[in-house]
């Protein structure tokens, strides 16, 4: 009877041994289904996407791309592994330093007064780097360029990296249009020429390669020549300005001189016409004079002359302040002005 009840007490111990394992199993297949639940729903969640206002995406499905995602706006695409967004900043301008044609580092410091080699040391190969012109002569340039992502899918696709391409272009049309040109032409002539020449043979291979990027901006920062031939190369800069200046003087004396002499041409013509004129006014009125006493020479003949005569003598004398008289053994002086004013009647007495 003992051991019955004793079975039976084992019985019931096992029975809530596996009820309360049963009860385990139970919340813990409860719990793992609702992870499994939350993580497909999370799954599903997560293929929602808001493109930024400066951004662009590309929506891929099974590795095809299917389109093109505007800024602003919420968008679905299936999770990995079955779709797949690649987004990226394409408004935002990124800037690249060309200075492979630069001076080593330790020439920089020269340049900036700091210690470093004598500026009579002369290049190193593999240390620095250098430009040549058109007539063989050593350059040493720096340029900046500003860029951004202007079509995302060509910059997604064409390229595994679209900057070192362009870095790589930036630096080929350098080298294509600084070789076209002699010393002269790129020390004398203008930085904006040689800026935009570069700029235009960098877009014809950006338009040929198209990586999907934009040039926004091209500077041409400095040029310089070899640290040992800089003091050369400034005096032959100071002689060009120097030569600039004096032909520059020369142009603008020319020009004054040409104003000058228009001015001048001017003042005679208009004096010329002044006296034509005046001229032509007193044969004019010589000639009416003429005309008017005409007909008395005609009447009385040579008395008028004789008439005409002293009346000319006497209008001269009464101008002239000194008379000289010639004579054939003597020369007497008479100054008559004052007796000719004392013998003329006042004309208040008239």
């Amino acid at each position: 009877m003992s051991e019955q009840l004793d079975n039976k007490e084992l019985e019931q111990d096992e029975n809530a041994a596996t009820a309360s394992v049963v009860r385990l199993l139970r919340v813990f297949f409860s719990g793992m289904s609702l992870l499994m639940v939350l993580m497909i729903v999370l799954y599903f969640l997560s293929g929602f996407h808001i493109v930024g206002s400066d951004e662009q995406a590309l929506h891929f499905r099974f590795g095809k791309l299917i389109g093109i995602r505007a800024p602003d706006n919420w968008y679905f695409s299936w999770p990995r592994p079955f779709g797949e967004v690649y987004e990226k900043k394409v408004k935002q301008q990124r800037t690249y330093n060309c200075e492979a044609f630069w001076y080593p580092t330790n020439e920089k410091n020269v340049l900036s007064g700091n210690t470093g080699p004598s500026a009579t040391e002369s290049m190193k190969p593999g240390e620095g780097g250098y430009l040549l012109t058109g007539d063989t002569n050593i350059i040493h340039q720096r340029w900046s360029i500003v860029y951004h992502i202007g079509e995302l899918d060509k910059y997604y696709k064409n390229f595994n990296e679209p900057e070192q391409l362009l870095e790589a272009l930036l630096r080929n049309a350098i080298l294509e249009e600084t070789a076209s040109l002699t010393i002269k032409n790129v020390f004398e002539g203008s930085n904006e020429n040689l800026r935009a020449s570069v700029f235009i043979n960098l877009q014809n291979k950006i338009a040929k390669l198209q990586p999907g990027l934009t040039i926004d901006q091209l500077n041409y920062l400095q040029k310089e020549t070899p640290l040992g031939t800089k003091e050369a190369f400034q005096d032959v800069t100071n002689a060009s300005q120097e030569r600039s200046s004096m032909v520059y003087e020369a142009e603008s004396y020319e020009k004054q001189l040409l104003h000058d002499a228009v001015g001048e041409k001017e003042r005679i013509l208009s004096d010329a016409l002044t006296y034509e004129q005046r001229l032509k006014s007193r044969l004019a009125a010589k000639a009416d004079y003429l005309v008017e006493i005409h007909p008395q020479f005609s009447k009385y003949g040579f008395s008028l002359f004789m008439n005409q005569y002293h009346t000319t003598i006497q209008n001269t004398l009464e101008r002239a302040e000194n008379i000289i008289v010639a004579h054939p053994e003597q020369e007497l002086r008479l100054t008559i002005q004052p007796l000719l004013k004392a013998l003329k009647p006042d004309a208040s007495e008239q």
